[in-house]
């Protein structure tokens, strides 16, 4: 017996036009909670109703917001040699996950970080080519909790060139100081649509925006750093049980804050956040490797779409614990799902246990996965010469291709060549250790380490970097 379905269920344009309509409606008649007397008077600046910390938003208001969100930007590089990279729609970005408690050593041990294991997981970032943003995969435990934000944003700018999260106050001033510019000049080159770094919020469902995430967006904003608005509500747990509910309330939760950045900054830009989740019933804990999971994403893009707007995603996350063969099923699911569905920026790499964990040779296996996603969604072109007709002609009936010129011409850039996965057979496989993918992609790790080389640093602007971050932190 057979049955016959469609094998994937988009939104349809009736289905988006409902979900805007029932945001439109919770956020006309319920309203927002914004923790910050600086957000309320900014709303109520610009005649909004305001009862306290709850903010009520007309159909209007939604929709001027979205005429002047910047929908396109181009990230800046700190070297020469390293390209600036272009987020608009039909692009996306692959980069380090962020803010994981735990690390999770090769040998499967869990513990907390330590600023050389946060060190680490940036070295090994910026040595992957395919990883082209790094960011705080996890948090060094051996910090004062006061200043370890502005500890890794100085490490960050230090150990690395590749672009990254930038939070407000002391990172904002660090980033100015690593690339040699102003405040007023940071905003200047935004209105022209250029960016040095990511920001972002995490509204805390259901429907309340938290004093921190308010006032970092207001700054961020106001120098024109492009925001990822990323709620994460938890169906069955922070949202509705069924999947649309969840959705509703996800959009709710992005059209809110989005509106108050277009009043501090109208043009900056801002990615839809696509980042919600489920839960695991018997325990309540929100997952994120399940196929429900990856339903919303997958709705979620298609919501962003919709409003012509950039979107944030994720990828390489699992609920295993481990790097095993769930962790590679669930991470790979979602790389294919996240690139095929148009998320711009992807940021995930590392994780391990439902964000609870990061590793660095999840790291290095989620290269190797990003790196198959991108052959994959590589198109195919027809040309005379990779056709190969006139050489099918020759060849002919029972002959082979291997000693031919084109096959010695084409097989490096047509076949993608795994630097972890291992293609070897069984023999040489027992007589080289018996070792599997994990292991592989520690002794990656520790290739990656050793040939490190920290990335060039004009000396004035170091010494610079180095003063104020000693000043600060002293200070502090």
């Amino acid at each position: 017996m057979s049955t016959s379905y469609d094998r994937l269920h988009p939104l349809s344009a009736r289905d988006l036009n409902k979900i805007h309509c029932a945001t439109v409606d919770i956020l006309e008649n319920v309203g927002v909670a914004f923790d910050s007397q600086k957000a309320v008077d900014i709303f109520k600046e610009h005649g909004f109703k305001v009862d306290g910390k709850k903010v009520y938003f007309t159909e209007r208001a939604i929709e001027n917001a979205l005429e002047t969100v910047g929908r396109e930007y181009t990230l800046i590089s700190r070297n020469p040699n390293q390209k600036n990279i272009v987020m608009k729609q039909g692009t996306y970005l692959i980069g380090l996950g962020r803010s994981a408690p735990f690390i999770i050593d090769h040998d499967g041990q869990r513990r907390s970080p330590t600023t050389e294991d946060f060190l680490n997981v940036i070295k090994v970032g910026h040595s992957l080519d395919v990883i082209q943003t790094c960011g705080p995969l996890i948090y060094p435990t051996d910090v004062p909790f006061e200043t370890v934000d502005m500890y890794m944003c100085y490490l960050t700018l230090k150990y690395t060139d590749k672009p990254g999260i930038m939070r407000p106050g002391y990172g904002i001033d660090m980033l100015c100081i690593a690339f040699g510019i102003t405040r007023e000049e940071m905003k200047r080159q935004a209105d022209k649509g250029y960016a040095y770094a990511f920001g972002g919020l995490n509204p805390t469902s259901p429907l309340v925006v938290g004093e921190s995430q308010c006032d970092s967006l207001i700054e961020q904003a106001g120098v024109g750093i492009p925001l990822s608005v990323s709620p994460m509500p938890v169906a069955a747990s922070t949202a509705p049980c069924t999947l649309p509910g969840t959705l509703v309330l996800q959009n709710c939760e992005v059209m809110a804050p989005l509106v108050l950045s277009q009043l501090v900054n109208p043009g900056v830009p801002v990615e839809y956040g696509t980042i919600s989740s489920v839960a695991e019933m018997k325990t309540l804990a929100a997952i994120y490797g399940s196929p429900e999971v990856r339903l919303i994403e997958y709705a979620s893009a298609q919501i962003a779409q919709f409003y012509g707007l950039l979107s944030r995603g994720d990828v390489g996350l699992t609920d295993s614990i481990t790097s095993d063969f769930q962790a590679g099923a669930e991470s790979m699911f979602q790389f294919l799902n996240t690139i095929r569905s148009g998320i711009n920026y992807l940021p995930g790499c590392g994780h391990l246990g439902s964000f609870l964990g990061g590793s660095l040779e999840k790291i290095v296996l989620d290269a190797e996965l990003a790196e198959y996603a991108a052959r994959f969604f590589t198109p195919l072109e027809f040309t005379e010469d990779n056709m190969a007709v006139d050489l099918i002609k020759k060849v002919g009936i029972q002959g082979q291709f291997m000693t031919e010129p084109h096959t010695l011409k084409h097989f490096r850039s047509e076949f993608y060549n795994p630097a972890v996965f291992s293609r070897m057979t069984y023999e040489k496989w027992a007589e080289r250790g018996s070792k599997d993918a994990l292991s592989r992609a520690h002794e990656k790790v520790v290739d990656l380490l050793d040939s490190y080389e920290r990335p060039e640093m004009d000396k004035d602007i170091e010494k610079d970097l180095d003063n104020y971050f000693n000043k600060n932190y002293n200070d502090k």
